[in-house]
């Protein structure tokens, strides 16, 4: 059947980006395809394969449905870019060796746009469709940093996300790669201190994220505040473990507010009388909210951020590590992670 050039029809879109500044993976996801939502496609994201002598450090590209360009374009060529690399060995019970983890650098999608065979038309689809693609990832990406403390955001940095590299895609026709399209519109990293992102977190960010799920606003400050540690920012992350401990403060005085169905004009009232990270301490003591709150939560974090705040004090990493560490007890008690997984 000959379709016409106006006709609207579904056409693959394939491509691939980078993920930020890379990612810590867990072998077991090497290779393997997951599938996620943008706000109206659904998307499949492939990692890189692991090469058969994977001693040789460098990941291969992901498997593709559509491997090769119609037209020549060394640009595009798998070979140009980075995928990865392999980190570390151990040893199996065999006596064979195995690659630890992995940090990856660029992940592929596929995913299929309604557009007619018009230039323009399909120009513009697709330029829709990888705002949404974007949007999508940071939104995985903030995700990923709440569950493995990797620093997948822009807060205190500048660079990340995908446009830390070139966005490339192609349409695919008869087999062969079409329509190639390369961004490069763009804004040494360690796994030190940081959590490997295994099957079942990556499969709950992305999950989260085709549901457009956003992260409750405690656990965000606790991710800038980590990526503010990152950058050496230790003032502004004291800061920042800070409201988030008072954030979850008032959310657990709150639940026991409901629970007990305290009126929203005595509530207030309770809460117009207890500022600050010390006040908000004595009235969940007072109205016996849950959770048991950490015993040096005032000093730890909230003179630390007095200090910060009001004296412009910058704090040791040694402060700002246990004031994060301290804060994230308090976010746990009211967003447990687990719940999300």
């Amino acid at each position: 059947m000959t379709v016409a050039a106006g006709d609207t029809q579904e056409r693959p879109l394939e491509g691939h980006f980078a993920c930020g500044n890379g990612l810590f993976i867990a072998i077991e996801c090497i290779g393997h395809s997951y599938s996620t939502k943008t706000t109206t496609r659904d998307v499949s994201l492939s990692l890189p394969t692991l090469k058969q002598n994977w001693q040789e450090g460098r990941l291969d590209p992901p498997t593709w449905t559509y491997r090769h360009a119609r037209e020549a374009n060394a640009d595009i060529q798998d070979e140009k870019f980075d995928w990865g690399v392999t980190v570390g060995f151990h040893d199996e019970p065999d006596g064979s060796q195995a690659p630890d983890y992995a940090r990856i650098s660029r992940l592929r999608f596929e995913t299929t746009i309604a557009t007619t065979r018009l230039a323009a038309d399909f120009f513009k689809v697709r330029a829709e469709a990888v705002r949404e693609l974007e949007s999508c990832w940071a939104l995985t990406s903030s995700w990923i940093s709440i569950f493995t403390r990797q620093n997948s955001v822009t807060v205190g940095k500048a660079g990340s996300g995908m446009r830390v590299g070139s966005i490339v895609n192609w349409s695919g026709d008869n087999n062969y790669r079409v329509n190639v399209s390369t961004d490069t519109s763009s804004p040494v990293l360690s796994a030190a201190g940081v959590d490997i992102l295994d099957h079942q977190t990556l499969t709950a960010c992305l999950a989260l994220a085709a549901r457009q799920t956003m992260p409750p606003l405690e656990w965000t400050f606790i991710r800038d505040a980590r990526s503010l540690v990152t950058a050496k920012e230790y003032r502004r992350a004291a800061i920042d473990a800070c409201t988030a401990s008072e954030l979850a403060l008032t959310a657990l005085i709150d639940n026991k507010f409901d629970a007990d169905g305290i009126p929203a004009a005595a509530r207030k009232a309770q809460f117009d009388t207890h500022h600050g990270i010390s006040k908000l301490t004595q009235l969940h003591r007072k109205v016996g909210a849950a959770g048991v709150l950490p015993t040096r939560l005032v000093q730890d974090v909230g003179a630390l951020r007095n200090k910060a705040a009001h004296r412009g004090y910058d704090p040791t990493p040694t402060e700002t590590a246990l004031a994060i560490q301290t804060a994230t007890t308090v976010v746990e008690l009211v967003s447990p992670l687990s719940g999300y997984r």
